[in-house]
């Protein structure tokens, strides 16, 4: 017998806030089989809903979006993936092994409109004032091979010989190693990382796996490789086109579950700056203030529990982010329990809690949504065509005279234009800011109606 309440239900399935969700039981309608899918088009993701941007993390991008062009998304990954591996591997949750606060993340855009490179200054100026020697050591760039990312946190190698005068054993310590094992890629060109994946014999994706399970040791068994690396605490915050994506990232590595490690994040320009100001220092010093304190207590705690409430909903959650999801796109999305509760436990640290509640979980699952969205525009289709730039000229004359359903734009263009090419291009001009829809829901129809206008 179910020890979830019908009540607790309804609460876990508005906290997951994503329409496609259905409680235990529920069964959906079944679908004219004449009727045209209005949802196979798939616009560019919504705007993360005011729940992510809970606590300090909210503080942090309401008080930098006034001076940065960059997708609030971004900033706010920027940030969350930054803490957690600035705090290091201290603070942990215990599910099927412990699991702490390391993430990974993909920032997918236009390679100059994306903004995606400017949505870390800001925050890593920030964090300057936190820690500035991980600022300053701790977050490069140049991934290309497992050994070298080991190498980079390697432990100190000792070199064991015999002394020819006593006949004796004698340990030489041959390299000191490096003691803070806190590692955060900054990637701007993630598909220069891809190409080298591709390489045979490269370990740099089998390495990345074990960094972000935290395995206790990282050492590549390539016959050259010297260095090992005790407790890594490794993140990666990535930048790439989509174009670039699916052209360089084979479905092997997102079958082999790098892929569904990441976070992605679609993401791109939020305003025009013509005049871009730094942050105040003010602003700077008091944020850097409010975070240091949580980095503080977060050193200090070890396993993160949740309270009764949490605990309560948690069940069904689970089970709704366990839903298995059809094609890459599900494959990619595959750790969200385990990613959703590392979100959740870095929300709790920066409220100085040992604990998860409510707004935490809430705010992670927030976070998710936009991550489901950006991962199914980003792998539900295939490449753009030559044909399709005409295409949306078109289908921004159908919109001139007004608003119209995905039926209606088919009709523009008497039928003859199939719903692949109309979809495509409708998700091209989403993306472009061009147009925008809304949804409306018919009864006895499972999906609702899809209305496309221009922006």
């Amino acid at each position: 017998m179910s020890l979830v309440t019908a009540e607790q239900k309804k609460v876990a399935f508005e906290l997951l806030s994503n329409g496609e969700y259905l409680l235990p039981g529920e069964e959906k309608q079944r679908q004219d089989d004449n009727q045209e899918d209005e949802l196979d088009a798939i616009p560019w993701p919504d705007n993360l809903e005011e729940a992510a941007f809970y606590g300090v993390a909210g503080d942090v991008v309401k008080n930098i979006m006034p001076y940065s062009e960059a997708d609030p998304a971004a900033v706010l990954i920027n940030f969350l993936v930054g803490y957690g591996n600035l705090i290091g591997k201290t603070a942990y949750f215990t599910a099927d092994r412990e699991h702490y606060t390391n993430l990974f993340a993909m920032l997918v855009g236009a390679s100059s409109t994306g903004k995606k490179g400017t949505s870390w200054s800001h925050v890593k100026k920030i964090f300057g004032q936190v820690d500035e020697n991980w600022t300053a050591e701790k977050t490069p760039t140049g991934l290309s091979s497992g050994e070298g990312l080991i190498w980079a946190i390697r432990d100190q190698i000792v070199r064991t010989a015999v002394n020819k005068s006593t006949n004796e054993l004698e340990e030489t310590i041959e390299d000191a190693g490096v003691e803070d094992k806190r590692i955060l890629l900054i990637e701007s060109e993630f598909g220069r990382a891809l190409k080298i994946m591709q390489r045979e014999g490269n370990t740099t994706s089998a390495t990345l796996r074990q960094a972000w399970d935290a395995d206790t040791v990282l050492q590549s068994l390539t016959k050259t490789a010297k260095g090992k690396a005790t407790n890594p605490h490794i993140s990666i915050i990535g930048h790439i086109t989509k174009e670039e994506l699916l052209s360089l990232m084979q479905e092997v590595e997102i079958l082999n579950g790098l892929g569904n490690r990441f976070i992605w994040v679609c993401c791109r320009k939020s305003k025009s700056l013509p005049f871009p100001e730094q942050i105040p220092e003010e602003k700077v010093n008091w944020l850097a203030g409010e975070i240091s304190d949580s980095v503080e207590f977060a050193k200090s705690t070890s396993n993160i529990g949740m309270d009764d409430r949490v605990r309560n909903l948690w069940p069904v959650i689970y089970e709704e982010l366990e839903k298995p999801k059809q094609g890459i796109v599900g494959v990619s999305l595959a750790r969200g329990v385990p990613i959703v509760r590392r979100l959740a436990v870095i929300y709790a640290l920066l409220d100085k809690s040992d604990i998860v509640r409510e707004p935490h979980l809430t705010a992670a699952l927030a976070v998710w949504q936009r991550v489901e969205q950006s991962a199914r525009y980003i792998f539900g289709e295939k490449q753009i065509d030559a044909a399709q730039a005409k295409m949306e000229v078109s289908i921004l004359d159908c919109l001139k005279s007004g608003e119209k359903s995905r039926t209606e734009i088919s009709n523009y263009f008497h039928r003859k234009k199939s719903a692949k090419v109309i979809n495509k291009a409708l998700e091209s001009l989403s993306a472009k800011g061009k147009v925008l829809y809304r949804q409306e829901e018919k009864k006895g129809v499972i999906k609702p109606v899809t209305y496309w206008k221009l922006a």
